[in-house]
């Protein structure tokens, strides 16, 4: 990270972000890729596949607040230049995450059916969502392998990697996802249960190419990963203290979400499908934007280790203006496309003029959303994992409140309980930009 001994430039920036850019839509893919092909099946398969994802991603996001920790360590010896201690990091938050990965599986296999029967009202929704979760619960150490990988990269800032190895993960789980939902030649078909064996497969590819990857091109060396380091109980005190705050907020923000789909569904099925259709939608454009919050967290984290915190707020400036321009584009395509965007996920046409209302909503809400986490990934960023802690459990609850209350008590439209996420994303980068400008950075050496 020599060139950020001088003040960020766009480029270095970039070249930072486009590879996590990349990394994320291909990961997101899964997801996306499932909702295309379960859509051509059913409204109910969609919208089982839809909640049954978002539960396991409760989980896998959960768990991945405890790399993103070891991220931030790892980005702060690197500044340092203390790379040696980096390996050390890496094979303590991947032994501590496989652990917690035994008791998450567990929780979610054998606790899916039990919960579903309590939040869902349509059977059809429930049995649906039994059968996803039967299988698709094996990915979470597949899927915890590949974060752990993901934050060592980020972290030591060599994220080409990332731009390789995830498409090919999004590839393998489309074929998969043609072979075994409509079963062909020899694969039996398998609908809904197929989609969720894709998943899995795709998701064990990416573990094997990361671990390929790093054996082959990665100096070993450098970082001390060419030896087994005997447990030191000082390093997992300072993965769980940076990682613990943003596994307990990712909970609660990944939590929020299956909370507000269960509100949705009170709707009725045709308001779910709408929901996951768009939401599908949305989190593929908001991947762009988030990879740019990832690089900020580590280019943050970076700048402390350097010692140079004078240059996190220009940084993160130029940063926002990358954004304006992608949320500009994005709201003018949005809406000049509507009914050709949502053809992609269905031809149904009456679900696609349903949904139109809903995606002009996010179009204009995705700029609250990449402020947001530019303002809130630089305060984690900047080892200030607790307080970003409390700020998403303060937003959550007023945001869930606000939804549940524009259903139960006003009968809203789909459309008017999407705003809520102006509500949400506009208290989360207030609050978060707020304590930035105080300069009160955790500068300790954890």
């Amino acid at each position: 990270m020599a060139a950020l001994q001088k003040a960020v430039s766009y480029r270095e920036i970039a070249s930072i972000a486009l590879p996590i850019m990349v990394s994320g839509i291909s990961v997101h893919m899964i997801g996306l890729i499932d909702t295309i092909f379960l859509a051509r099946i059913g409204e109910v398969e969609l919208g089982a596949a839809g909640n049954s994802t978002l539960l396991y991603y409760t989980m896998v996001i959960c768990l991945s607040g405890l790399s993103l920790g070891a991220q931030i360590i790892m980005a702060r010896r690197n500044g340092e230049e203390a790379f040696a201690s980096i390996g050390k990091v890496f094979q303590h938050s991947m032994a501590m995450l496989l652990a917690m990965t035994f008791i998450a599986f567990s929780l979610l296999h054998y606790g899916t059916s039990a919960l579903v029967n309590v939040i869902y009202s349509s059977q059809g929704v429930i049995e649906a969502t039994e059968d996803f979760m039967s299988i698709r619960t094996f990915g979470l150490f597949p899927s915890v392998v590949n974060f752990v990988f993901i934050a060592f990269y980020v972290g030591i800032t060599k994220t080409k990697v990332l731009a390789i190895g995830t498409p090919l993960l999004a590839i393998v789980n489309i074929v998969f996802d043609y072979l075994l939902i409509f079963g062909i030649g020899p694969f039996p078909e398998m609908g809904i249960k197929g989609a969720a064996l894709a998943s899995v497969i795709a998701e064990c590819f990416g573990s094997l190419f990361f671990i390929g990857y790093m054996l082959i091109f990665t100096d070993l060396r450098k970082y001390a990963l060419h030896k087994i380091h005997a447990f030191d109980k000082e390093v997992l005190k300072r993965i769980w203290k940076i990682g613990s705050p943003l596994m307990l907020q990712y909970l609660v923000a990944m939590g929020a979400w299956f909370v507000f789909f269960s509100i949705i569904e009170a709707i009725n099925e045709r308001a779910l499908a709408v929901s996951h259709i768009v939401r599908a939608l949305y989190m593929i454009l908001g991947i762009p934007l988030t990879a740019w919050s990832d690089a900020t967290n580590t280019l943050v984290s970076n700048l402390i280790g350097q010692k140079r915190q004078e240059l996190i707020m220009p940084t993160i400036k130029k940063i926002a203006i990358l954004l304006l321009v992608v949320d500009g584009i994005y709201c003018f395509v949005l809406n000049l496309f509507p009914e050709a965007i949502l053809g992609l996920f269905t031809f149904d046409q009456s679900l696609i003029s349903d949904a139109v209302p809903t995606l002009r909503v996010i179009s204009f809400s995705l700029t609250f959303f990449s402020l947001s986490f530019l303002t809130f990934r630089g305060l984690a960023g900047a080892g200030l994992t607790r307080l970003c802690m409390r700020i998403e459990i303060f937003t959550v609850v007023v945001y869930l409140c606000a939804a549940f209350a524009l259903v139960t008590w006003f009968d809203a439209s789909t459309a008017v309980v999407w705003c809520t996420e102006f509500i949400y994303f506009g208290l989360l980068g207030g609050i978060s930009l707020y304590f930035l400008r105080q300069g009160k950075y955790n500068t300790d050496d954890f």
